[in-house]
């Protein structure tokens, strides 16, 4: 019974977790350290590879430059055009990538010239069967050129086509608004035009059934009556101006008294003449 409590027990545990790696942290150069690296940044040196052979590999040609006395640290070979090759690969070409230009940097910078100058416009050699033994160097040193000046170039390249794209984009979306708000007016200068015409259409229907049905209750509207018809239904007499002013309202009007007539004429004669006595 305790052997199989033993030999369950290991089973029943659970899985133990990888232990997590430590995050990798540069240390700080100071004093001789510092300088020693900054001597070493200053020895080395880029080369130009004007042209690549066609579908060579980084790793062929660190392995051509690498036995002439100076070690190949970093290798940046830029790629042809996707375009060139999706053409190519349509016309049934070869499939492998190929590279257009490149840049080498050597430890030392002495020997890089030397490289350089050695194997510029010379045949790469090699086997006979080799791909590449036929094809031509085009290499050439880059004077006071450190790799710093390669990667701020490749950056500033990268910075330069995406605002070049941003732009692109704000312009293809100004030309979108303004086509789309083109399209709305003009849309509501449609709808603006046949609401206008129907209402022309309805307008030009209902006064060419006017004089034809009467409205309903049989009421007409009245014309004003005629000059001679007022004077001759003795609403205005001869002699007097007829037309608006017939039409005027008869009313009652108080009379006078005599004591209030006086009063009213002692007033108006003393706010005229300020000297004159009260009656």
């Amino acid at each position: 019974m305790a052997a199989v409590q033993a030999s369950a027990s290991p089973a029943a545990e659970a899985p133990r977790r990888p232990a997590k790696k430590k995050p990798f942290k540069l240390k700080k150069l100071t004093g001789d350290a510092l300088l020693a690296y900054n001597e070493k940044m200053k020895n080395r040196g880029v080369c130009y590879l004007g042209r690549v052979p066609p579908y060579m590999k980084p790793s062929a040609l660190r392995k051509l430059l690498s036995g002439y006395g100076t070690e190949v640290l970093r290798i940046y070979l830029r790629p042809e055009d996707p375009a060139a090759r999706t053409r190519r690969i349509a016309n049934g070409g070869n499939r492998k990538r190929s590279f257009s230009e490149g840049w080498i940097e050597f430890e030392d910078k002495r020997r890089a010239l030397k490289v350089a100058n050695a194997l510029n416009n010379t045949l790469i050699g090699g086997s006979h069967r080799s791909f590449h033994a036929h094809d031509l160097w085009s290499i050439k040193y880059l004077h006071k050129f450190k790799w710093d000046d390669l990667t701020d170039e490749q950056a500033h390249e990268a910075r330069t086509k995406q605002d070049k794209m941003r732009a692109e984009l704000s312009q293809s979306k100004k030309e979108t608004s303004f086509y789309m708000k083109q399209v709305g007016q003009a849309k509501a200068i449609e709808a603006m035009a046949e609401r206008r015409a129907k209402k022309a259409a309805s307008a030009g229907t209902s006064r060419e059934a006017a004089p034809l049905a009467a409205p309903a209750g049989g009421n007409i509207a009245r014309k004003r009556p005629r000059d001679e018809d007022q004077l001759a239904a003795g609403q205005a007499e001869p002699g007097e101006p007829v037309g608006l002013k017939a039409l005027r309202r008869n009313f009652k009007q108080r009379r006078v008294q005599e004591g209030e007539g006086r009063r009213a004429s002692a007033i108006s004669s003393s706010l005229l003449l300020p000297g004159a006595t009260n009656l």
